[in-house]
Order: C-alpha cells, then structure tokens, then sequence
C-alpha cells in the first residue's frame, strides 16, 4: 500500500508541475507584442519618400475631459522590410492642439527645419522607400490626469 500511495504523489506531483509549466508559458507570451504583427496595431499610415516626394502626418489631440491635457507619443517610421527608416521621433502634444510630422529624405530642398521649425521630422538617408506608421504613447495609460 506504501507503494501504491508513493506512485500516486508521484504522478500527481508530475501533472501539477506539467500544469504549472503550461501556464507560465501562457501567461508570458501573452504580454509579447510584436510591432510588425497587425494584431497589435490598430492605425498605420503608410509613407512614401524620395528625392522629390515626402510623407506629412498631423497628430492631434482632441481636448476630451477624459484625457491628460499633454500627451507624449513616440512616431516610428517602419519601411517595409520591418526596418526603421531613421530613429524614432518623441514629442509632447497639448489639448486641442495640432503637430505636424515629415518623413523626408536628408537634403530635401522644399521640406526641411529650416524652412518648417515647427514641424517634426523624421528624416531617412536612403532611395525611395515606403511603409507605415507606429505611434505609440509615451505614458502607459494617457487618459489619466
């Protein structure tokens, strides 16, 4: 009987440690998100840049009670072969305000700093290249005051 009893713990033990082990590899690829996975991306705009060509975002934040009266967002620019087009871009956007973002090639004579010192840019070295947009908040929960 001493025996019988020890071979149950046993298998009992295996099946609890077997159940345990599946649901820690659950519960941590449940917090993975992949940012080229279109099941954790709600918007993309897509960019398109060239010599001659470039892409312009405005970003808004539409004042609503419940939301923080600044808000932080970070812009990547993704071309389509999952690589950044350039370093992200972070900026502070106040309630009922506009920014404006453009994703330009270096040199661009018309679109530039210089000639637009309000605007953001994000601002890529290479040919024509295309993708989307990830706009991410800088804060984890943005609608808190």
């Amino acid at each position: 009987m001493n025996t019988g009893c020890r071979l149950l713990r046993s298998f009992t033990l295996r099946v609890f440690i077997t159940c345990l082990t599946g649901v820690a590899l659950w519960i941590s690829e449940a917090y993975a998100v992949d940012d080229s996975d279109n099941k954790y991306i709600v918007v993309a705009p897509y960019w398109q840049s060239d010599s001659t060509s470039y892409s312009f975002i405005a970003v808004s934040h539409p004042s609503l009670s419940d939301m923080a009266s600044q808000i932080g967002l970070t812009l990547h620019a993704i071309q389509s072969d999952k690589t950044a087009f350039n370093e992200a871009i972070s900026f502070t956007i106040s309630a009922g305000k506009t920014e404006r973002v453009f994703i330009v090639r270096t040199g661009h004579s018309i679109v530039n700093s210089t000639i637009i010192p309000s605007g953001h840019f994000i601002v890529g070295t290479s040919d024509y290249k295309y993708g989307n947009i990830i706009v991410r908040p800088v804060a984890t929960y943005p609608f808190q005051r």
